[in-house]
């Protein structure tokens, strides 16, 4: 069982969420910004079950954070690297729609990762607004 879990050997330090962000440092990454995700024949690409709840426990509490106002990035920072460790943890994905998923969860994860080392709070706000997005992206081409 490989799905988003790195081949290569790593340290006990490196986490789940590092582990698909270098999956192959030696292939080039390319900016998600400019690879478009293509439907599957017209169709979104279809995710695991084991995946889903993990994807939609992280958007709500994207959403539950910005419907309240809520100030404590740190916290959601938090909240959604536990999720995104879980959800790596599920995934048993292969073939294309793994493929295709990957050009959306790299550039999430790295959101994620932003999002939990920053002490700005106004870069805070642009990076969450940006996580916003990255979920509506994820809707435009999954289910």
């Amino acid at each position: 069982m490989v799905g988003c879990k790195n081949t290569t050997p790593t340290t006990s330090e490196t986490t789940p969420t590092e582990d698909v962000a270098t999956q192959d440092a030696n292939e080039p990454q390319e900016d998600s910004e400019e690879t478009p995700i293509p439907l599957n024949n017209g169709v979104k690409w279809q995710i695991n079950e084991e995946m889903m709840p993990h994807l939609a426990a992280s958007e709500k509490a994207l959403q539950t954070y910005v419907a309240s106002n809520e100030t404590d990035f740190a916290t959601l920072a938090k909240t959604l690297e536990e999720n995104d460790a879980k959800l790596i943890k599920s995934c048993t994905m292969k073939g294309e729609s793994h493929e295709q998923l990957h050009k959306w969860l790299h550039p999430h994860l790295e959101l994620v990762k932003e999002l939990s080392e920053t002490t700005d709070a106004s870069k805070a706000k642009a990076i969450v607004e940006k996580l916003e997005a990255s979920f509506k992206k994820f809707h435009q081409y999954f289910q």
